[in-house]
């Protein structure tokens, strides 16, 4: 067989913490097209393709060559310190910082910004604050004082370490007009067939991390952000007519 979708096993079992029931209809239409889906790879199949959960460290990624998605490439698509230089222009104003303190707040103010969002460069803490936080309470300054930002992402230093990204502020309802992109071979993908010349503009300039999978987030004016494909929720309305035809005619 020339592909094969190798899905981590916990994508298969109901039973399992992470679980998460969009994979099993990616399954459904990845098989019903003619594709091999399993958890383990086959001897005969010329490449894979890996579909998992977030990925935290080298030792959980798959070393097996034939795989499309490399450890590098999830790395410089997950890291937004790696990707940020090459799409400043064309995103969210940001910038990297090492620490998270009253310099931070010095240069937020310097910039004129109200109000900044701050994550880390590998994920936002936007979903992660203990229980005891009320769900208003974002990752969002001047609301969360940069101390106990400091804290708090320290607290998930082992998967939130520097450097840390602030971004100014974006109103929520404009963000909600993100839609997502999958670029898979350095071509861009939507359902509706339209790709904004912001993404196509990022997809060229991102050919350089050399990265065959993954997704852009975006809204027609600016990019949102860059996630792995290997870890991307492919989102149901992409199912079943269009994400597995994608990879289909790409990969096969």
């Amino acid at each position: 067989m020339k592909l094969q979708i190798i899905y981590q096993a916990a994508c298969f079992e109901p039973s399992s913490p992470d679980f998460y029931n969009g994979w099993l209809d990616e399954m459904d239409a990845m098989r019903r097209i003619g594709l091999s889906v399993s958890d383990t790879p086959s001897p005969e199949a010329e490449r894979l393709l890996y579909r998992s959960f977030i990925i935290n460290d080298k030792s959980g990624f798959p070393q097996d060559s034939r795989y499309i998605s490399r450890w590098e490439d999830y790395c410089s698509t997950s890291d937004m310190s790696v990707y940020l230089p090459l799409i400043e222009d064309l995103t969210i104003p940001s910038f990297v910082t090492q620490e998270l303190s009253n310099k931070t707040v010095e240069k937020i103010e310097a910039l004129g910004w109200k109000r900044a969002f701050v994550r880390s460069s590998l994920k936002s803490l936007k979903y992660m604050f203990p229980e005891s936080h009320t769900e208003e309470e974002l990752p969002v300054w001047p609301e969360v004082s940069m101390q106990r930002l400091a804290d708090a992402y320290h607290e998930y230093r082992e998967s939130m370490k520097p450097p840390y990204i602030i971004r100014q502020f974006i109103p929520e309802n404009t963000i909600y007009q993100e839609e997502r992109y999958w670029i898979i071979n350095h071509h861009a993908y939507h359902r509706s067939g339209v790709v904004p010349q912001v993404v196509a503009k990022a997809v060229e300039r991102l050919k350089t991390l050399n990265a065959s999978y993954y997704v852009i987030d975006a809204t027609p004016e600016f990019i949102v952000e860059v996630n792995p494909g290997v870890s991307s929720d492919s989102y149901p309305e992409n199912i079943p007519l269009h994400f597995p035809q994608w990879i289909k005619d790409e990969f096969v």
